[in-house]
């Protein structure tokens, strides 16, 4: 819930989100990168949330990978702008082996 009033907040709340996102792990770093690619696929800060994931996805835990995309996964087949950030980042070894867990390929 907390995480949605966040994200409705609209970009002056990227700040905070990428504290949490890219900081200590704890179980709402997964809630926060999902926020990010929320945000580049609704054209905010496109180029640089992807740059970011980029950089940062491959030395988070594994188990905030798999939680930052679960509830993103769904959502690809209707939804363009998602699925094109989601082609960008699956260029991320562990993107993509995050994405194939959850999807069973």
């Amino acid at each position: 819930m907390i995480f949605e009033i966040l994200f409705n907040m609209g970009a002056k709340a990227i700040p905070f989100i990428r504290e949490i996102a890219w900081g200590e792990y704890d179980w709402t770093q997964g809630n926060a990168i999902e926020l990010l690619i929320r945000f580049a696929a609704n054209g905010v800060q496109r180029k640089e949330i992807i740059a970011e994931i980029k950089r940062n996805y491959p030395v988070i835990r594994y188990e905030a990978q798999l939680y930052a995309i679960q509830p993103l996964i769904p959502k690809l087949q209707g939804n363009s702008s998602l699925r094109a950030v989601f082609d960008e980042l699956l260029d991320i070894e562990d993107f993509k082996e995050s994405y194939d867990e959850l999807v069973g390929d």
